[in-house]
């Protein structure tokens, strides 16, 4: 990857920490090699936020191989989601469907499923149903509700104090 104008543009994987050099034109970028002989090119991207531009044709057989194993697809978020809990499947479903072409609905599984990921089971599931509940279906609110759920719960426990002969309480001090 070499980035140009806050854009990434990917390199054969064969020229992995090999010098090249990058020209920009007005609608494309060329990636020539330390003897100026052509590497590749790109559409020049021009969106206002860092982007990867990756040719498939660039990763080494094995990244292509999980790349298209797991190329984003409604099923594969649908069968991730289930590993979380019917309400997660069920909130995936709905996020999905939402938008005129679902395509533009995977990034927001891709990224509610790996928060998913980080946190407890319970709480994802628990966090999807409350969504579900409100019919609300975006990465946003869903995030909003499951770190409002993990603050509830660490606020309730360092409230309560466990039972013990040794613990004498506030009342002691009265």
């Amino acid at each position: 990857m070499f980035e140009y104008d806050h854009h990434y543009y990917s390199v054969p994987y064969t020229y992995y920490k090999q010098e090249v050099t990058l020209k920009a034109s007005y609608f494309d970028i060329i990636i020539c090699d330390s003897m100026n002989h052509l590497i590749c090119t790109h559409k020049r991207a021009y969106k206002p936020f860092s982007k990867y531009i990756t040719k498939e044709e660039h990763m080494p057989e094995s990244h292509r191989y999980y790349y298209l194993e797991n190329k984003m697809n409604a099923e594969a978020y649908k069968s991730w989601a289930r590993s979380y809990g019917p309400n997660v499947y069920e909130f995936i479903c709905k996020v999905i469907g939402t938008l005129r072409y679902e395509e533009q609905s995977y990034k927001s599984c891709n990224g509610i499923l790996h928060m998913c990921k980080k946190n407890p089971k319970a709480f994802s599931d628990t966090a999807a149903k409350i969504c579900l509940e409100s019919h609300i279906y975006t990465y946003t609110d869903f995030k909003k509700m499951l770190t409002k759920l993990i603050n509830e719960k660490k606020t309730n426990r360092s409230e309560t104090v466990p039972e013990h002969k040794n613990i004498r309480g506030k009342s002691h001090y009265e």
